[in-house]
């Protein structure tokens, strides 16, 4: 299953994530990969709204709230694993980084893009690259089991998203 949602937001909340995320205040902390495979990587800001089977952000029910009203209605998992927020900057470089799967567990991924971006996310299923580009308030939702992998922008100055790993 890899499904695309445009603007899966109402578009207050759209504008109010991206204000939020893309704002001076918010707090990312420094990653140096994207994933826990360190093979063609590149650094990234991330902050944990959910993570280990606890709230880690006073940001988490608020922008939980505004998702969970899309998840009951398109998710068949509803129970948030992780949820957390990636930024990427753009540094030139023309490749995908590291391919991985979130959880070796079933689950469901859903990534929503924050803002217009190019830095494609790339799903890998069964020999064939599909890949998405960022738009504001899409929403993609795929099966976990899936490979995939971010890329950074080229031309844009970064790339934002909200990713959730969702469970039965």
């Amino acid at each position: 299953m890899i499904k695309l949602f445009d603007d899966a937001l109402p578009k207050e909340d759209q504008d109010y994530l991206e204000d939020i995320l893309l704002g001076l205040d918010f707090p990312y902390y420094f990653r140096d990969n994207t994933s826990y495979d360190h093979q063609q990587d590149t650094c990234q800001f991330q902050h944990n709204f959910y993570y280990s089977e606890k709230n880690n952000s006073k940001y988490f029910e608020e922008f939980y709230g505004k998702f969970k009203p899309f998840i009951e209605k398109n998710s068949p998992y509803k129970n948030v694993l992780r949820m957390k927020t990636n930024l990427l900057l753009n540094n030139k470089a023309n490749w995908f980084n590291s391919v991985h799967v979130d959880y070796s567990k079933e689950h469901i991924n859903l990534i929503y893009y924050v803002n217009n971006s190019d830095g494609d996310t790339f799903i890998f299923d069964d020999g064939k690259i599909k890949n998405i580009r960022p738009k504001k308030g899409r929403i993609l939702l795929f099966d976990g089991k899936y490979e995939h992998a971010s890329s950074n922008p080229i031309e844009s100055k970064y790339r934002s998203i909200i990713n959730f790993n969702l469970v039965p």
